[in-house]
């Protein structure tokens, strides 16, 4: 009987994952960074109008 290959992992499965380890994940950090970055392109969005503006 041919053997079957082995399945990739899942994607959602991390290395700490499969040997039991479990990482906590920072969700507010996450949270403030994306508040951050989303901060930076309001600005730059807001600076780009008013060039476009002057234009």
């Amino acid at each position: 009987m041919p053997r079957k290959p082995p399945t990739p992992p899942s994607h959602s499965r991390t290395r700490a994952s499969r040997t039991g380890e479990a990482t906590p994940t920072d969700w507010e950090a996450k949270y403030r960074e994306a508040v951050s970055r989303s901060r930076e392109w309001e600005k730059r969005a807001k600076d780009n109008k008013a060039a476009a503006d002057e234009l």
